[in-house]
């Protein structure tokens, strides 16, 4: 999860996938395409967002950070060959998933909490 690299070591991240492709390599995805899907946060409020914090970079993402799309696409101009190819907001469906991951644990909550803690 691209959250929990931070903004610190983004470039590094990138540049460790774009390390191990082949000239016209395939990462997740076809030719030299590198799907990466990420929780992100507008570009306008990302810099006051880093120097702060909240429960996701506390509990969720602990030394990590939502990025935003422009932090992401600079680090792979200046680490690496990827570029962009297709955006496309999931958010819209999102909302469906966490439905589902709440009713399923709903419906096994107490064989999971018998797992223990």
């Amino acid at each position: 999860m691209l959250e929990a690299v931070g903004h610190e070591f983004m470039e590094e991240f990138i540049h460790c996938f774009d390390s191990i492709l082949a000239a016209n390599g395939v990462l997740v995805l076809q030719e030299m395409l590198f799907l990466l899907q990420f929780i992100s946060i507008r570009d306008e409020r990302y810099d006051e967002y880093r120097r702060s914090s909240d429960f996701i970079k506390e509990y969720i993402f602990p030394s990590g950070c939502l990025p935003c799309l422009s932090r992401v696409t600079s680090a792979m101009a200046a680490a690496s060959r990827l570029s962009v190819q297709h955006i496309e907001n999931i958010g819209i469906h999102y909302y469906k998933t966490l439905r589902c991951w709440r009713k399923n644990f709903l419906e096994h909550q107490s064989k999971i909490l018998s797992l223990g803690p």
